[in-house]
């Protein structure tokens, strides 16, 4: 392989990993609105109506943290610590998710809980395009 086409796969993975994270970004603040604007629905859903404002902060909170993201995938040059950092959140949301389903401290409903889980699935989906993104940058 030569020297020009190895640097333009180099600067092809560089492009499609900061599409992942900026996505990620954008998930974040999609999600982050939903549970905000709609936190009393969205506890009720899971069985929690009495927490809706804590689902307001997180709800905050994501909007906030994808702001972040999105905000950083987009700077020049790409810093490969955001996508580092987005990946290891990304598994720990997934492992708290996990946690959650499989402990059920709260009494989440069953919708309640296939919703935590799907939404775990779309985040270790991000995580996962990240590593692989992260893993062609350096090999």
């Amino acid at each position: 392989m030569t020297t020009a086409s190895t640097q333009q796969q180099l600067t092809q993975g560089a492009t499609r990993l900061r599409r992942v994270v900026t996505g990620n970004g954008i998930f974040c603040i999609s999600s982050g609105l939903v549970v905000a604007l709609g936190a009393a629905p969205v506890a009720e859903f899971l069985g929690v109506a009495s927490a809706a404002s804590v689902f307001l902060i997180v709800g905050i909170g994501l909007i906030g943290y994808g702001a972040v993201v999105a905000w950083w995938a987009n700077r020049t040059p790409f810093d490969r610590r955001l996508a580092w950092l987005a990946t290891a959140l990304d598994i720990a949301w997934v492992a708290g998710s996990l946690a959650l389903i499989l402990f059920n401290p709260f009494s989440f409903t069953a919708n309640g809980r296939v919703a935590i889980l799907l939404l775990a699935v779309i985040v270790a989906g991000f995580a996962v395009l990240q590593l692989t993104g992260l893993r062609q940058r350096s090999a």
